[in-house]
């Protein structure tokens, strides 16, 4: 999709309408012009904006009204732009790229005509500490791994992007991970990448450690190592993740057979669930369902 709008407003219409909704007003005095291109690649949406000067808000107004909450990663094109949030303030020069919550303020002011790939993916896709970690924070175009990414999603823009629809999520995740690596200490983040992705596919009852390994990009080894040290294994936080789902399940299906709430949870029957629960929950399915009658 690509829209010419002839006027700020409608321009301020259609960003927030394919992208979020969005405050916008122009800066100077000069002739407003601006383009818009849209294309989606399975969850990610790719937006190239060109414009005038001017500055784009996210208020909180407008994020309380808000149906989703998203992942934005700006990758800067061309001129020069300022961006804004939680408290983080950093000037993006071509080739930079830059993280948004849309669930927080956040503010770009652009000082003239400038043009941006915007990614857009809902925001669960993305492990949320790295996102809040990383939100306001540049990785500066001289570094080789934004140049990379730039140029990946910036081909993606104009092209059909379908058969790239896996890798463009990873390398989004991966992306923000190594910049909120620069807070965090990077076994801490792998670990945090691998809890994300078990939330995600714990319903595979095949699901082993090979199968997650190879689904964080992680070696079989490295992948073990991440939990040496932690407070449970990669076992036993797999185990509390289905647990989980069966008691929520069990709460709002109180009539649903335990042998589907098994199966819906990711387990392989309800033995398998009997003993899991107990280990966790210190009691059974059948006896928790009824204390929650």
């Amino acid at each position: 999709m690509q829209v010419r709008p002839s006027t700020f407003t409608s321009y301020r219409e259609v960003i927030s309408r394919t992208m979020v909704p969005l405050a916008a007003s122009p800066l100077g005095d000069g002739t407003f012009w601006a383009e818009v291109n849209r294309t989606t690649c399975a969850d990610l949406q790719i937006t190239t904006v060109r414009s005038t000067a001017q500055l784009i808000r996210r208020t909180p107004a407008l994020i309380d009204v808000a149906t989703a909450g998203y992942a934005m990663a700006t990758i800067h094109v061309a001129g020069e732009c300022r961006v804004e949030q939680d408290s983080r303030s950093a000037r993006l020069t071509p080739g930079a790229i830059v993280f948004c919550d849309s669930t927080r303020p956040f503010d770009f002011s652009f000082d003239g005509p400038f043009e941006q790939v915007i990614v857009q993916v809902p925001r669960d896709a993305l492990p949320e500490r790295a996102l809040t970690r990383a939100s306001g924070l540049p990785l500066r175009g001289e570094d080789g791994r934004a140049a990379a990414v730039g140029a990946f999603f910036r081909a993606l823009a104009r092209e059909d992007c379908s058969a790239f629809a896996t890798h463009a999520l990873g390398l989004i995740s991966s992306t923000v991970s190594i910049v909120a690596g620069a807070q965090t200490a990077p076994a801490d983040l792998d670990r945090e990448r691998v809890l994300h992705h078990l939330r995600r596919v714990f319903r595979d009852p095949s699901l082993d450690a090979d199968a997650v390994a190879r689904g964080c990009h992680l070696s079989r080894r490295t992948l073990f190592r991440l939990f040496h040290d932690a407070p449970r294994s990669l076992a036993d936080e797999l185990r509390e993740i289905r647990v989980a789902e069966a008691q929520r399940l069990l709460r709002t299906h109180p009539g649903r057979p335990v042998a589907d709430i098994a199966a819906a949870s990711g387990f392989h029957g309800e033995t398998q669930l009997r003993r899991a629960f107990r280990a966790v929950a210190g009691t059974t399915p059948g006896h928790y369902r009824s204390e929650m009658n």
